[in-house]
């Protein structure tokens, strides 16, 4: 899912990494059918999911992640821009 969010970097090597992780971690205990189920299922769910995105402009988020017309609130306890 994350690589076809950002699809347009080529820097995929920390998706890669936790993929990796969490394959061996769950790797190690649960039996290889298991695991193999549960990650094609997975990418199934994630595929639907970023499809379905398609109908929302989501899977383009990067590329307005604020309306232009977005003014942050102001007051005590909110974040303020240094």
């Amino acid at each position: 899912m994350l690589k076809a969010l950002y699809a347009y970097t080529e820097k995929t090597h920390p998706v890669d990494s936790l993929a990796g992780a969490i394959h061996t971690y769950y790797a190690a205990r649960n039996s290889p059918e298991v695991v193999e189920r549960s990650e094609q299922f997975g990418k199934a769910i994630a595929a639907k999911i970023f499809e379905w995105s398609k109908n929302d402009g989501g899977h383009q988020g990067y590329e307005q992640n604020f309306p232009i017309d977005y003014v942050r609130p102001v007051g005590t306890g909110l974040w303020v821009l240094l």
